[in-house]
């Protein structure tokens, strides 16, 4: 497991961060067993299998396993150590390392001039957790010395520091519990808005209670509460109030600027929640405002790594929204253009979105009848990601296949692939309606009936295909492609 996470760590990296990386690494030994292993997994198209086989011919006393753990923790202490430089959150957890570390070496002047930069850190981020740490790892120290010069309003002063950062913390939790219970509860497939509506209301009134009592001063507070109302609107149909907390959402990033990390990550996972809910609930053109974001995020001086995912995201959601307005001679010229530095790019170290990508483009070819290419994007998602089967979309790959094979006639691979689908999630999960009604059609294969035979199988399967349509379980498997469309056209075209 090691070796993969390293391999997809290696593969992440950005030249810079590589060159930085050897240049670190060397030293008076002529040779480094972990810098070969570095090298290899550098190299593009080589499976982590080649890599450990060349590994073996070149070093035959080195035990790849033990070089995999050292390389792994070489890297990762490199890499945490030039984020220190780059982001505010590891500079103020370093700053409280030092002051804990002088302590134990006992530099008190040092350590607490080190406790007075993390305090400052922590409270201009407004991280909470940190700033009540430093002010408590404070405290002790002065009370360990006897609080030299410091009168008694001083030290409570500084406890009633401690005790609001305490306050601040706990009205936060209480703000993400109550969100993260609604999400529970609206997701859940036993607890639905119409059968519970008194436990939902009883959480927005507890949320609303919670902005009313200060809240809506914290970023973090407010953050989560335009979170809890976009899902609540979301998952109740009210799609038009729910964009304008999407777009108020982005505003208080925005107007927050000071209190972005660096790069921001948290931006960029609120940009792309926002867009994914967009697609979902089918406002694909109001998703360029915020796809917009993501380029002006791209364009700023940041880290390459964190330019790279923003790129990737961008490109998800634009191809996303072209396919899902059905604008597929936009979106085939837009496959065109990314072909080779996101498709088929495996140093992007999203695979969830590589994921998502190759199926969009594999819909998109389908759309256009070019089933070879199709074939070709749907083959590479499926064989590299295996891990991620499980995954809704991963799923929807394998039914896209399916339907390519039938639609370019290769029945005997159909009879196979329709067996193992069945086999493997059946031990994963339940089957969907939609899946048993593909499979009925493609085993009857329309195209190969007559029309009055084929009239008489659709008059029976429709009142199936509607009612499973109705349903709200069903709606996951629709999110990529109407596969009860295709299902009607091969009965009626």
């Amino acid at each position: 497991m090691i070796a993969l996470e390293l391999e997809k760590m290696v593969r992440s990296l950005s030249p810079a961060e590589k060159k930085h990386f050897r240049l670190s690494a060397s030293g008076t030994e002529k040779e480094k067993d972990y810098l070969l292993l570095f090298d290899l997994l550098c190299k593009e198209n080589k499976s982590l299998a080649e890599v450990e086989s060349l590994f073996g011919k070149k070093t035959r006393a080195a035990s790849f396993d033990n070089t995999v753990h050292y390389l792994f923790k070489v890297l990762t202490d490199q890499l945490v150590t030039v984020r220190v430089g780059q982001d505010k959150w590891y500079a103020r957890h370093h700053a409280f390392m030092k002051a804990r570390l002088c302590f134990e070496r006992s530099l008190p002047g040092r350590a607490h001039h080190e406790l007075k930069k993390t305090q400052q850190l922590a409270l201009q981020a407004q991280d909470h957790t940190l700033y009540y740490q430093a002010v408590r790892e404070e405290l002790n120290y002065l009370a360990d010395v006897g609080f030299p010069g410091m009168n008694e309003q001083e030290v409570v002063d500084l406890q009633m520091r401690s005790k609001q950062a305490l306050k601040e913390l706990h009205q936060i939790h209480e703000h993400h519990s109550l969100y993260e219970l609604l999400k529970l509860r609206l997701i859940n497939e036993q607890i639905g808005l119409e059968r519970n509506g008194k436990m939902i209301n009883d959480l927005v009134l507890g949320e609303l209670g919670i902005i009313s009592m200060g809240g809506r001063h914290l970023f973090e507070s407010r953050k989560t509460h335009l979170l809890f109302q976009s899902f609540f609107l979301v998952h109740t149909k009210q799609y038009h109030p729910a964009l304008n907390v999407f777009k108020a959402l982005n505003a208080l990033f925005e107007e927050n600027e000071s209190l972005w990390n660096n790069p921001p990550y948290d931006n960029l996972s609120a940009l792309d929640g926002i867009l994914d809910n967009l697609y979902s609930i089918g406002y694909y053109h109001e998703m360029d405002f915020f796809t917009g974001k993501l380029e002006q995020l791209m364009a700023r001086p940041y880290p390459e790594h964190f330019r790279n995912l923003c790129y990737q995201t961008f490109c998800l959601h634009r191809l996303s929204s072209m396919a899902g307005a059905q604008a597929f001679d936009d979106a085939l010229a837009f496959i065109r253009q990314i072909h080779d530095t996101v498709l088929l790019n495996t140093g992007f170290h999203k695979t969830d979105k590589q994921l998502q990508l190759l199926l969009f483009a594999t819909i998109t070819c389908f759309q256009h009848r070019q089933y070879d290419e199709a074939n070709r994007y749907v083959s590479f998602a499926l064989n590299g990601h295996k891990a991620m089967s499980a995954a809704l979309a991963y799923r929807a790959c394998r039914l896209m296949h399916i339907l390519i094979h039938y639609e370019t006639g290769n029945t005997a691979y159909l009879d196979y692939e329709i067996r193992a689908f069945k086999r493997f999630y059946s031990k994963h999960g339940r089957h969907y309606r939609l899946e048993k009604l593909l499979f009925r059609t493609v085993q009857l294969n329309p195209k190969m009936c007559s029309q009055p035979r084929k009239k008489a199988a659709y008059e029976k399967i429709s009142p199936a295909i509607e009612e499973a349509r109705e349903n709200h379980d069903e709606k996951p498997m629709l999110k990529y492609f109407d596969f009860f469309e295709w299902i009607s056209g091969c009965y009626t075209r």
